[in-house]
Formats: structure tokens, C-alpha cells, sequence
């Protein structure tokens, strides 16, 4: 039986709730063992890609460094998640059907601006990078990336577990 978050607020001291759903709030399937009884602050990331497998490894990734990661493929679905959800970091890539994820990083930012971007794009061009910076992204990763450049990423933002 699966059980979906009904609200998280991912960066504070909480005990976060579970149910099976609340009417008018789209929710999404986390594995809630990790989720249970927590009242100490946890280091969470939201994965917005519409690359699907890259998500899902990338989440596989945080998790084993501890940060539990939940993937959306789409800046609509982000935008959903992010009326309730406040992770501590967003993986953003950039190329969208609907869109930038360059001009989705003020909204981000005004949701909560203590939540850290991390742009993704196997983009060449460098414009991509100096405007992410100008919006607000935090840090900026190259499409395809290695583990050691993920790594070196969560360690200059705070991230890294012991």
C-alpha cells in the first residue's frame, strides 16, 4: 500500500504528516519511511526534468548521500509542488515543452528564497550559465556530469552528509 505526502515543509523542524491524499491537492507517491516521525531538519531536493531516467538516477544518487530526492517532469508540476513542498535544493534543467527552467528560477526564488537552484543543460551556450547566475541559481552543472562533479556541487552548497 502506498501513501502520499499530504504537506512538507522541508526545511524547517517538523513532524511531517501522511495520508492517503487531501481533496484538491495533487500529490506525489514518496517512499514515507523517510518521511516518518522526523523532527530534525532534513536536507531535501526536487528533481525538475523532463529527462525522466536522468531524474530518477539523479535521485537515486541523493539518496544514497542522504538527501532524500523526489522527481517532477515538468515546470507545471514544479509549480504545483512548490505551493506546499519547500525542498532545500532544486535540480533544474533548462529545456522544457513548455518552456525555460532559466525563467522559472524567479519563481522559484520567490516561493522561498532561501532554496538553493542548481541549472543543469547540455546547452554549450555560456549565456545560459551568466543569466541562470543573474536569476539566482546557485550553482551550474554541465550536462552529462560525473558523480565527483554531483559531489563537489552538494559540497560548495552545504549539502554533503558526513
Amino acid at each position: 500500500m502506498r501513501q502520499y505526502v499530504s504537506h512538507l515543509s522541508l526545511t524547517k523542524s517538523v513532524t511531517l504528516s501522511l495520508s492517503k491524499g487531501t481533496p484538491g491537492r495533487t500529490e506525489h507517491p514518496i517512499n514515507s519511511k523517510r518521511f516518518v516521525n522526523m523532527s530534525v531538519p532534513i536536507k531535501t531536493a526536487m528533481i525538475i526534468d523532463d529527462d525522466q531516467d536522468l531524474g530518477q538516477v539523479l535521485a537515486t544518487i541523493l539518496e544514497n548521500r542522504k538527501i532524500p530526492a523526489m522527481t517532477v517532469s515538468s515546470l507545471d508540476e514544479a509549480e504545483q509542488y512548490l505551493s506546499y513542498l519547500k525542498p532545500t535544493v532544486i535540480f533544474l534543467d533548462n529545456s522544457f515543452p513548455e518552456g525555460l527552467g532559466l525563467n522559472f528560477i524567479r519563481h522559484i526564488k520567490s516561493t522561498d528564497c532561501e532554496i538553493k537552484i542548481v541549472m543543469m543543460t547540455a546547452d554549450n551556450n555560456d549565456w545560459i550559465k551568466d543569466k541562470a547566475k543573474e536569476e539566482g541559481a546557485n550553482y551550474f552543472l554541465k550536462k552529462p556530469f560525473s558523480v565527483k562533479v554531483l559531489d563537489a556541487a552538494l559540497q560548495e552548497l552545504n549539502l554533503k552528509t558526513a
